[in-house]
């Protein structure tokens, strides 16, 4: 695994389809994001703990956490779902800059 940027998404997704739709959505941003993908809720927990196999990786947390399947309501409209990731990575990327070592939080409760 390659060190983290300064800024970048953590992506927790274990369904390949999902996580190759959404990775390529990301990447058709300008500038597209650096996302770190992980297959699930453990693995992310690992990255942000920085242990089991990521207890080598650089220090710094991800700008903005996805995967919180509980606020994505699934089938996804990937359009929508696209729309409200170019809004967060405008936000949370751009404009808002997290205390230094603080990770930063955001939840969206409508992403029908």
């Amino acid at each position: 695994m390659t060190a983290p940027p300064h800024k970048f998404i953590l992506l927790a997704e274990d369904d390949a389809v999902v996580a190759q739709l959404v990775l390529h959505t990301l990447a058709t941003m300008t500038p597209a994001p650096t996302v770190v993908h992980v297959r699930d809720g453990v693995e992310a927990m690992d990255f942000l703990a920085a242990r089991g196999a990521f207890a080598q990786r650089e220090p710094g947390n991800p700008t903005l956490v996805l995967g919180a399947n509980a606020y994505v309501v699934k089938p996804v409209e990937f359009r929508r779902f696209a729309f409200i990731l170019q809004q967060l990575e405008t936000f949370w990327l751009g404009i808002n800059h997290p205390p230094p070592d603080q990770p930063a939080l955001a939840t969206v409760a409508d992403m029908q």
